[in-house]
């Protein structure tokens, strides 16, 4: 499958990580030229909810028809239509009024998309949430 979607100029993938502080987590989509499109920091309870506002933010951010996620219950929420209140105001921001914007969300396990390219766009969005949970230092703090 990633060789499939990996380098789909359709495609992007989309990653949730967690702050050091609990119930705080950033949501990251990267696209398949594995470049940082979107980031934000999400308050809740757990990362479900952080995979559903990236999800959110890939439809109403970008172009891209296909979204993938490594996060099963995540895609199966927005099959039943049960997304949480976060991920449903990224999408009422974003440009999904146009009644042509579409996106199909694929789960696809992380270990099916490790291995088959250099650096798959999943390790890529992977590692963009974690590098962006860690809070910058100063010059000063460093010396």
């Amino acid at each position: 499958m990633t060789k499939i979607f990996g380098r789909n100029h359709e495609a992007v993938f989309v990653d949730a990580a967690r702050y050091q502080e609990r119930h705080r987590f950033v949501a990251a989509v990267v696209d398949h030229t594995e470049q940082h499109k979107s980031s934000s920091s999400i308050v809740t309870l757990n990362v479900e909810t952080t995979e559903e506002v990236a999800i959110a933010m890939a439809i109403a951010h970008t172009n891209a028809l296909c979204v993938i996620s490594d996060i099963q219950t995540t895609v199966r929420n927005y099959f039943s239509g049960r997304i949480s209140p976060e991920a449903k105001r990224f999408l009422r921001a974003g440009k999904i009024h146009e009644a042509d914007k579409y996106a199909h969300i694929l789960w696809l396990p992380a270990p099916t998309l490790l291995g088959y390219l250099e650096d798959s766009p999943n390790e890529v969005v992977h590692n963009v949430g974690r590098g962006l949970t860690f809070p910058a230092t100063s010059h000063e703090a460093a010396t």
